[in-house]
């Protein structure tokens, strides 16, 4: 498992950033068989667990929003009603998780999701999608939201819409990222002209 890495806010570049925001309404998706000796099931971690999971699967993404947190506002965070978080393993191995908040208007949203990259690549993306979609309904939404971002990977918003997401809207964000994953991630997508390079 990856270490946590802490970093000072003042080593991040604030960027402008391609936000991209979908909605998800047919409760009446199924739930998909996992593949054998995967499990699927609610977490309660303490912070330090959290971020270990969280860095292992944001890493690759640039993803900061934890990170930045006060560790006071992340425990409160994870201890909320409001908050819910399931783990998906493979035998004695994390996968990915999914964190969910649950909005006064019975809309829940997807706010992190994701598999760590020994899973990816494994065609395990969809049923794990579709397995949070489920959970979400299960909990009594009316719809499920999430948003995505020019840092996902290109594959990213074709599938969520695949899946029965809609697109709303898209916005510009000023987003916090490290220097260095800029860079790895343009050499990763040469081919992608990013917001910020406009």
């Amino acid at each position: 498992m990856h270490a946590i890495l802490f970093h000072s806010s003042a080593m991040y570049q604030h960027i402008p950033v391609k936000t991209f925001y979908l909605e998800h309404s047919d409760c009446s998706t199924t739930l998909p068989a996992l593949p054998a000796d995967y499990q699927f099931s609610a977490w309660s971690p303490t912070v330090d667990e959290y971020l270990k999971i969280y860095q292992a699967v944001g890493a690759p993404f640039g993803w900061t929003g934890r990170i930045l947190m006060k560790t006071t506002e992340l425990r409160a965070l994870l201890a909320a009603d409001q908050h819910a978080l399931y783990l998906l393993k493979y035998q004695d191995q994390v996968a990915g998780f999914v964190e969910y908040i649950l909005h006064p208007d019975q809309a829940i949203e997807i706010v992190y999701f994701g598999l760590t990259p020994e899973f990816t690549g494994k065609g395990l993306g969809k049923v794990f999608l579709q397995t949070c979609i489920v959970q979400a309904y299960r909990k009594q939404a009316k719809k499920v939201w999430l948003h995505t971002c020019e840092f996902d990977h290109p594959n990213a918003l074709p599938n969520y819409q695949k899946m029965g997401f809609r697109l709303l809207k898209e916005q510009i964000d000023q987003e916090p990222y490290l220097p260095s994953f800029l860079k790895e991630f343009k050499r990763k997508f040469p081919e992608i002209t990013f917001t910020y390079e406009k």
